[in-house]
């Protein structure tokens, strides 16, 4: 099963692609994030498979998340 991280700063279209994806029987939605910066700080405690990032956030976008993410996993 894939753990995906999924990262959105409207939450209606954060449910609307939950309820897309986990109708995948090996897609679970282990984590949610509103912006960047929440996406950087799950990934530092938690297994995530695949990130699903919006670019365009409050407090720290998904492009300079990616980013940081990158650097710090050294992927």
């Amino acid at each position: 099963m894939w753990k995906v991280l999924l990262v959105e700063d409207q939450t209606i279209v954060r449910q609307g692609l939950k309820v897309i994806l986990e109708q995948d029987k090996n897609i679970q939605i282990s984590h949610q994030a509103e912006n960047g910066q929440q996406a950087i700080e799950i990934m530092e405690r938690h297994l995530i498979d695949f990130i699903m990032m919006d670019v365009r956030m409050p407090i720290m976008n998904g492009i300079e998340a990616t980013r940081k993410i990158k650097q710090r996993t050294g992927k």
